[in-house]
């Protein structure tokens, strides 16, 4: 099988826009190949853009809008310019719109899925939630089962750290009161506890039907 080109063969980085007023010598490693190219303003990034010509585009921004507003360059020659419209929309994307670019990156063809990921997100938070109130119930005598339906929480939670037991109560709406304040999850009240990242099934403990404090971990 073939191998593919690479598809960088050249750059420059970092030049004083100076230079191109030496035509032969930008010509010799330029010319009129297309790229991708960085406009720089006093070590900042203040363009980016793409050329069929980059030596052309070039000397064009020594005397269009962004004459005088850039002083150093950066030039990356490409083998070719199929996907040079793509690559300048990254660029803008990843760099956040420089401020003398005035349109954002757009691709042609490629699809935003972070709606997409949220719906899967909230959907997985939705079973997280489900399998931690059957874990409860599971927890509970016959007693409090029949009572969970009118009376549906809160819950009494303990941990047992280092000679030290802690106190907090898990509310219906599966968020955790731990000394007056509430957190989102059981692991947002653990590393509370803590001081760092800690698995909140894990670290506290709920009634059994034997009364007795056993872990609240996910079978």
């Amino acid at each position: 099988m073939a191998k593919s080109p690479h598809l960088v063969s050249d750059y420059l980085e970092d030049l004083a826009g100076k230079i191109l007023d030496e035509s032969q010598v930008v010509e010799a490693f330029v010319g009129n190949r297309p790229g991708i190219y960085a406009l720089y303003r006093k070590g900042s990034l203040y363009y980016v853009g793409l050329a069929t010509n980059l030596k052309a585009r070039l000397k064009q921004h020594q005397k269009d809008r962004h004459s005088g507003k850039w002083d150093r360059f950066s030039v990356y020659i490409t083998t070719e310019d199929e996907h040079l419209k793509d690559l300048e929309s990254l660029l803008l994307r990843v760099t956040k719109k420089p401020p003398g670019n005035r349109m954002n990156g757009k691709f042609n063809s490629a699809k935003q899925r972070n709606s997409e990921l949220k719906l899967r997100f909230d959907a997985q938070q939705k079973i997280i939630t489900n399998e931690i109130f059957n874990i409860i119930s599971k927890h509970m005598d016959s007693e409090e089962e029949d009572q969970k339906v009118t009376r549906p929480g809160p819950w009494a939670l303990r941990a047992f750290l280092k000679g030290v037991t802690f106190k907090a109560l898990l509310r219906k709406d599966g968020t955790v009161r731990y000394e007056g304040a509430v957190y989102s999850s059981l692991s947002a009240a653990a590393r509370q506890v803590t001081g760092h990242a800690t698995n909140g099934q894990w670290f506290w403990h709920i009634k059994n039907a034997a009364r007795e404090w056993v872990r609240f971990k996910l079978r």
